[in-house]
């Protein structure tokens, strides 16, 4: 295979050693004007138009070279090289010729689609209902869920239920909620590289537990919670901080599941025996009562 410094002397016709020589001294960075008037015995008295012609070839051939190492570095990185022949991958003199190279032009476009490369995204996505924290016994209404993409994605899932249609933008879930669940978003994008995006959104149920502030502790009955507007949240312990506010004749409360183990001490002082009020309140629940000292 011809190197870029034969196939210069080959082109201009001149000697070798003189080609050598220019080279030498370009790449030195001397200006073609000095090389032409000061170093006459080095290239053979050649006149600034062929210095010129000469620097432009050069120029070109190393520029053929480079994205000829680049495509080569790129395939035997992936473990695997096109398949050229020694002929084509040669340096071409004109671009005429460089046209027919091509198993190197495919490769050429393959290494730009890779480095211009991005990867499938979600790019919106929303869920209604929303997703959150519901207490035991509510029913989320089946969600519906609505996306964009990046890209037009190869494959769409839905909770691992593939779409007929994977360009498809919106699904509604088969059936209501009533169980903690996450509900995922995947799309698959159609280049080789095969990559991923995924959304998701998380459904917990938990139960509702009560606190507040009360005159006496005749005040907890049954009745009295079911009716309760105030001091409610959702919660899947008991574990926390409650802000009452009342004189110091009141009680404070805490409404939770029996199943629970809470222990519990105030700002003014450590709950003690004197604060439990056991009595049953129904749907499960218990409330435990202290007097503010």
């Amino acid at each position: 295979m011809e190197t870029i410094n034969q196939i210069l002397a080959r082109e201009l016709g001149r000697e070798q050693s003189h080609i050598d020589n220019v080279i030498k001294l370009l790449d030195e960075g001397n200006t073609i004007p000095f090389i032409a008037r000061y170093r006459k015995e080095l290239h053979g008295a050649m006149d600034d138009t062929a210095l010129r012609t000469l620097a432009e070839r050069l120029e070109y051939l190393r520029s053929l070279q480079d994205r000829r190492d680049s495509v080569k570095k790129s395939n035997t990185a992936e473990g695997k090289m096109p398949e050229v022949t020694a002929e084509k991958t040669s340096l071409a003199s004109d671009d005429a010729n460089l046209s027919d190279v091509t198993n190197v032009k495919a490769a050429l476009e393959k290494l730009a689609a890779k480095v211009w490369y991005a990867p499938i995204t979600i790019t919106s996505f929303t869920v209604s209902p929303s997703g959150g924290t519901f207490e035991r016994g509510y029913t989320v209404k089946a969600p519906k869920l609505t996306w964009s993409t990046s890209k037009t994605p190869k494959k769409t899932t839905v909770n691992g239920v593939t779409l007929a249609d994977p360009s498809q933008k919106t699904y509604t879930m088969p059936s209501d909620i009533t169980a903690s669940t996450t509900v995922t978003l995947t799309v698959t994008e159609q280049d080789a590289q095969g990559a991923t995006a995924k959304e998701e959104v998380n459904y917990a149920f938990g139960y509702a537990i009560y606190a507040g502030m009360a005159a006496d502790t005749a005040t907890f009955t049954a009745d009295w919670v079911r009716k309760t507007v105030g001091g409610k949240a959702v919660k899947t312990s008991a574990k926390g901080d409650y802000t009452m506010k009342g004189s110091t004749d009141k009680y404070w409360w805490l409404i939770v599941p029996t199943a629970w183990s809470v222990s519990f001490k105030t700002a003014l002082g450590a709950g003690g025996a004197e604060c439990a009020w056991p009595a049953p309140m129904g749907m499960s629940r218990w409330a435990r009562a202290c007097p503010l000292i």
